[in-house]
């Protein structure tokens, strides 16, 4: 098994317990957290809150000649994060996971432009096969509205353009480095995230927030920082980073489902409108398990 394999798959699990409970339980069984166009702002915020001391706990050393970048690509992380989260209000969550795979294709382009990698034939058939099956299982995948389409490619150019950066780093520098210096990143796009009427208004609204449900969305990101430093473990060891997308994004669509699939079993009408189309949804598994197979060729 190739070494950025297994945290890819760690880290797919642990992003499909953040889309569950963020985009179900948030938003549906802890009603009074946030008004809807609120939630991202409010997501974000807290995000920020755990992202940024866990860098700092793990600073060491004076900062790599690559500081520059490292920033850029913890500014690029932190543009893929709100819009992901924003485009939650025009579109049904699983639906979303279908063009979050754009990630994969611009992360192609990125490493083409800046590392010159290229795709080997296997791998290309890996990402292919792996797209395809993140496709087919999902429903209607291509007819979200306008506004989260916008959001889905800002995303996806972001999440492409700090993929490849992180993967620059193969070889120079590890993982929980690569992860701490560009929380400074992070830090640095905050300021500019307040210019945005949501972030203001989210700000001002947190003090009447209830207790437990801004304690589940607290240990929600905790789960996300664990989450962000396996796939930054991936990023610096995976041979091309357009495959790890593929990998990271077709798994965590497929445990996702099933997390539905399960849930809908324990919870009366928890499943509405995400329980068809199972025969082909099997199919579609299968075809990203043939995926994973290529990938680790």
């Amino acid at each position: 098994m190739p070494p950025w394999l297994p945290p890819t798959l760690w880290a797919a699990a642990l992003w499909s317990v953040h889309y569950l409970v963020l985009t179900i339980f948030i938003k549906k069984r802890l009603a009074g957290f946030a008004p809807g166009a609120l939630l991202p702002a409010h997501t974000f915020l807290l995000w920020t809150v755990t992202q940024i001391p866990a860098g700092m706990l793990l600073l060491h050393g004076p900062a790599p000649d690559q500081l520059p970048l490292l920033l850029l690509m913890g500014a690029l992380h932190a543009c893929t994060f709100y819009p992901f989260l924003s485009a939650f209000a025009y579109a049904d969550p699983i639906q979303l996971a279908g063009l979050a795979q754009l990630a994969a294709v611009s992360a192609m382009g990125w490493s083409a432009l800046l590392l010159h990698r290229f795709p080997t034939l296997p791998q290309g058939a890996a990402m292919a096969v792996l797209i395809l099956g993140t496709l087919l299982i999902t429903d209607k995948p291509f007819s979200p509205s306008d506004k989260a389409l916008q959001r889905m490619l800002l995303y996806a150019v972001s999440c492409g353009a700090y993929f490849t950066l992180g993967n620059a780093f193969q070889g120079k520098l590890a993982a929980q480095e690569v992860y701490a210096w560009s929380r400074l990143g992070v830090l640095a796009i905050l300021p500019g995230f307040f210019l945005l009427r949501p972030a203001r208004e989210a700000a001002a609204s947190l003090r009447r927030v209830r207790l437990l449900p801004l304690l589940i969305v607290l240990a929600l990101q905790a789960v996300v920082v664990v989450a962000t430093l396996l796939s930054y473990e991936a990023i610096v060891r995976s041979p091309h980073v357009a495959v790890m997308g593929a990998t990271l994004g077709s798994v965590g669509q497929l445990l996702t489902i099933a997390g539905v699939l399960l849930l809908a079993q324990l919870i009366p009408g928890y499943g509405a409108g995400r329980t068809a189309h199972l025969p082909r949804k099997a199919g579609a598994a299968l075809l990203i398990c043939a995926g994973l197979w290529l990938a680790a060729l």
